[in-house]
């Protein structure tokens, strides 16, 4: 499993810890009992109302039209209808989803003239989007990289 980033748009209103819920909401998460030494997996349930259709397809267009802005010579393929981006220079895999585009990390992959991690978030400037690190909980709003939060579930 490598690492993944979550780039994650906000509703009008929304809360960071609430596009957070509600990107996770019936997903899955393993949980693991120290004391007992067991681990099961739980569906991940939340109150939150999810997005309205089709809330987030300006957003997506305008995240796409940059990242060929900023890297033209993209790789693509398609994944259940949304754009998978790739380079061979770019240590990261930008898919796309209904509600947030997700970074993976491609491990091994020589750097090369692709961009780097900082530049992916720099296109999200002024589009209302956090960064969320899954691994950790912690997220940064893109336009206040100085706002630094740690989630706790």
């Amino acid at each position: 499993m490598g690492v993944t980033v979550d780039l994650i748009p906000l509703l009008s209103g929304e809360s960071p810890e609430d596009a957070i819920a509600r990107i996770y909401d019936g997903g899955m998460e393993i949980v693991i009992d120290v004391e007992e030494q067991t681990g099961t997996v739980e569906e991940i349930v939340n109150d939150v109302e999810p997005a309205p259709a089709g809330a987030f397809d300006e957003w997506r267009a305008e995240v796409l039209r940059r990242l060929y802005e900023l890297f033209p010579d993209w790789s693509s393929e398609e994944d259940d209808g949304l754009p998978v981006l790739w380079t061979s220079g770019c240590e990261w895999q930008v898919e796309f989803k209904p509600n947030e585009v997700m970074l993976r990390a491609r491990g091994g992959v020589p750097r090369g003239p692709g961009p780097g991690l900082d530049d992916l978030c720099g296109i999200f400037a002024g589009l209302r989007t956090i960064i969320h690190w899954p691994h950790n909980g912690s997220y940064t709003d893109l336009d206040d990289p100085d706002d630094l939060h740690a989630q706790r579930r």
